[in-house]
């Protein structure tokens, strides 16, 4: 991740503050991968859909180091990204959900 990328993230939390965690192990935000438009997101807990955002060129591939920058996890942005697209119900949205339990 370069400079403006690192500045990026920061000016996110910044302005969105610093992700807490819920008693589910769920970020109240965290940074997600649009996959029908391939552009960056926000994803904010219990929330349906998810935000898309404008003028910060973070690349999808970063979107990982970005989350683990403000504290949020792989599977805790996974699980949020399926809560926002199927509902905050769904075995899924827990990150702490396998497969095959």
């Amino acid at each position: 991740m370069n400079d403006d990328n690192l500045n990026d993230v920061l000016r996110a939390e910044k302005y969105l503050g610093t992700p807490d965690v819920d008693d589910r192990g769920l970020p109240s935000w965290c940074f997600a991968k649009h996959y029908e438009v391939g552009k960056l997101t926000v994803v904010t807990r219990d929330v349906m859909g998810h935000n898309p955002i404008f003028g910060m060129p973070i690349p999808m591939e970063n979107i990982d180091e970005a989350n683990k920058m403000i504290g949020v996890t792989t599977k805790q942005s996974e699980a949020m990204l399926i809560g926002s697209m199927f509902g905050w119900h769904v075995p899924g949205a827990d990150p702490n959900y396998e497969d095959g339990e």
